[in-house]
């Protein structure tokens, strides 16, 4: 029988073969417990384990401070003996452990103790009161305001009865359309000392009752004055301008008719020369909202002697908003009317040309 190994560091369980001319049957044999591990032979190293034996386990004891060996330092210990309980503290911020900072507060900070306050200073500060220190000439002004006016003019005067100096610091009105012009801001008036300041009412797309307030703030106080302008039927809206435009351009005498005829015809009667051209001519030529198709005669491009002037005012022109203005025409102009525009025309209104500053609607 022949035993065969394949590891030289363990002997494998033993496979017996039969011998030759034996019947066949084969027997393992099992060796009881572990094998054995084998000597090598002499001269050869021992082969190491396949598989090393796991390391021991040993159990965990119980903690506990040992006594250093003789003439070695004490380890200290790891932990730290329990501090003792302190109540809790009812308000304010928990102090530190002896011996370690305080950490930094990131709550609200304690605000301190606001000293006792009088009730007098909690009462509410008195109303402002009404000055007493001027003299007016009167509290509201009235005004009746003409056809056609674009603004009303009102003036208020005062006095300082006071023996002591007052300051007017600002002007306040009711309306951006009403302004208060002061002489200075602010305005210091001498005590026994006058003076007058102006209110201008813009009367423009406005018809009825007009009235405004207007606030005076001063060192002595405050002072509300009034003011209101009636208005008769004001200038035209913007849908009526565009109405009789289309009127005129169809019609050029139209504007001596109806409504426009008051700002045309009635206000031509009894004039000559440069009032007649300022209150009949210049509500289109020298209208600051002047229609685009109205020129402006100062800048007209071209010269203008007398018989372009006589023409044009008696003929007017064709295919333009520019009517005939002779009485023969249809219109409101007589010819000494028309002869003392053409002179007007050529003479002063030539040597003094000013630009459009009047405010109005150039077709009424």
């Amino acid at each position: 029988m022949t035993v065969v190994t394949n590891f030289p560091g363990r002997v494998p369980a033993p496979v017996v073969r039969p011998a030759a001319g034996s019947t066949g049957a084969v027997a393992t044999v099992r060796p009881p417990g572990p094998p054995p591990v084998l000597a090598p032979p002499p001269g050869i190293a021992a082969l190491p384990p396949l598989f090393p034996a796991p390391p021991a386990v040993v159990p965990p004891s119980p903690r506990t401070n040992l006594a250093p060996p003789a003439g070695a330092a004490a380890v200290p210990t790891l932990s730290r003996p329990p501090s003792p309980v302190r109540p809790l503290p009812t308000s304010g911020v928990v102090p530190p452990p002896p011996g370690i900072a305080a950490p930094p507060t990131f709550g609200a900070p304690v605000l301190p103790t606001a000293a006792p306050t009088n009730p007098a200073s909690l009462r509410a500060a008195p109303p402002a009161q009404q000055e007493k220190a001027f003299a007016w000439d009167a509290l509201m002004k009235e005004y009746s305001a003409k056809t056609g006016e674009l603004s009303a003019t009102l003036t208020f005067s005062l006095t300082n009865i006071t023996d002591a100096e007052v300051t007017i610091n600002s002007v306040r009105t009711s309306c951006g359309c009403t302004v208060a012009k002061l002489p200075v801001v602010p305005w210091r008036i001498a005590a026994g000392s006058s003076g007058t300041f102006d209110v201008v009412a813009d009367l423009r797309g406005k018809s009825g009752i007009l009235s405004k307030t207007v606030t005076i703030d001063s060192t002595a106080g405050y002072r509300f004055l009034t003011v209101r302008v009636s208005i008769p039927a004001g200038p035209a809206t913007m849908a009526d301008r565009a109405r009789n435009m289309q009127v005129a351009m169809a019609d050029r005498q139209a504007v001596f008719r109806g409504d426009c005829a008051t700002c045309h015809a009635e206000s031509a009667k009894g004039k000559l020369g440069e009032a007649l051209y300022n209150d009949v001519c210049g509500v289109c030529h020298e209208a600051e909202h002047r229609a685009s198709m109205v020129p402006n005669l100062h800048t007209l491009g071209h010269p203008a002697d007398a018989d372009f002037w006589k023409n044009t005012i008696t003929k007017g022109k064709l295919n333009t908003l520019m009517p005939a203005f002779a009485e023969a025409e249809g219109g409101p102009l007589s010819p000494e009317q028309i002869q003392s525009l053409v002179e007007y025309l050529t003479g002063p209104f030539q040597q003094t040309p000013r630009t459009a500053q009047r405010t109005g609607n150039p077709i009424e």
